[in-house]
């Protein structure tokens, strides 16, 4: 994100505890965020740090993809 001149769309391989992917929220030009995540039990836990990520999950800019990664590069027409 500091390396991009406006960064509107950003991708996360792996959601966590979502702590990270809830930073490109922040920042002003961002207005897509999407997550992917391998898990679908790890999208509900991240739940549980909704203090800490600003309630990622569940921000309507925001989209938790449960898939593999490569998978999910591979296939999207984004």
């Amino acid at each position: 994100l500091l390396l991009h001149a406006r960064p509107e769309d950003v991708l996360f391989l792996g959601l966590a505890t979502g702590v990270t992917a809830s930073t490109a929220l922040r920042h002003p030009s961002t207005k897509a965020v999407d997550v992917v995540e391998l898990l679908d039990e790890v999208k509900e836990a991240a739940r549980l740090f909704a203090p800490f990520n600003g309630s990622l999950v569940d921000d309507p800019r925001v989209t938790v993809t449960v898939d593999d990664g490569r998978h999910f590069l591979a296939t999207t027409p984004r």
